[in-house]
């Protein structure tokens, strides 16, 4: 998609689904304390991150990726920043659930004051 780095992992403090945008130091720590991990270091300059976040799910294999960002240009309008994003599950059905996750991912890309608006897609 793009981006200058990213993380995934199943396991986030998140409830429920969750967008984030960090442009800051602030929101980047704000990021990765609902991740429950330490900052993996300082927001790179010109760089911001997007942060998708699904909450609970009953699926250990449940997941969750960016899979583009684009411009979208509207008449008369800013021109804003969308994220899409692709839910997965690949628990097989003989495996057990029960076991609660809370999947994210995490991507840096070209700092913009765009506003973001997240799209979930197929």
């Amino acid at each position: 998609p793009g981006g200058r780095g990213q993380w995934h992992g199943s396991i986030s403090r998140a409830q429920s689904t969750t967008y984030l945008v960090a442009r800051n130091a602030a929101e980047w720590q704000s990021l990765w304390d609902l991740v429950g991990m330490r900052v993996p270091g300082a927001l790179p300059d010109r760089l911001m991150a997007l942060g998708v976040f699904l909450g609970s799910r009953n699926s250990v294999g449940a997941g969750v990726e960016v899979v583009n960002t684009r411009v979208e240009h509207r008449d008369g309008m800013r021109d804003r920043l969308v994220v899409e994003y692709h839910e997965f599950d690949q628990s097989s059905r003989n495996t057990a659930t029960g076991s609660l996750t809370s999947p994210y991912a995490i991507l840096l890309v070209d700092w913009s004051d765009a506003p973001v608006r997240f799209a979930r897609v197929p």
